[in-house]
């Protein structure tokens, strides 16, 4: 069973070499991934949200889009998809906590799918909501909680 999700600004560092050391750091963690791929996932909105930054905010060209695509797809063995269920309690927890909406309902995509640990950058956002270890890769240079 996973344990942990992978958010989207890794899956974005890991594509964008504006900032090569975010660049490297995701590149690495990435790489790490293959080595125990059941520990990890990607939900369908990270993935929605992967190809709207690739779209609007980096130079990708469509080859180069569909090879990260594939790859992220090949290297997450799962996607986690939302339901109606996980809207709603979105909103009871961005109401509770006050925190963006967005990361709410991946916050309850991830707990109805049993995974407690996200990891990103977005440490602010996501320490908001009890029983969610947050992991930041970037931190530090290496992968640390």
């Amino acid at each position: 069973m996973p344990t942990s999700i992978v958010d989207t600004n890794v899956l974005v560092y890991w594509i964008d070499r504006e900032d090569e050391e975010r660049h490297e750091i995701a590149d690495r963690f990435i790489a790490s991934i293959t080595r125990s791929p059941a520990d990890y996932v990607v939900a369908e909105q990270n993935l929605r949200e992967f190809a709207a930054v690739a779209t609007h905010r980096t130079a990708m060209d469509e080859a180069e889009f569909t090879e990260s695509f594939r790859t992220i797809q090949a290297v997450f063995l799962e996607t986690l998809a939302e339901t109606p269920e996980d809207y709603l309690e979105a909103f009871r927890l961005v109401k509770r906590h006050k925190a963006p909406y967005w990361d709410a309902l991946l916050v309850a995509t991830m707990r109805r799918h049993g995974i407690h640990a996200i990891i990103t950058e977005n440490e602010k956002d996501f320490k908001k909501f009890p029983g969610i270890r947050v992991i930041n890769p970037f931190k530090g240079g290496r992968l640390e909680e």
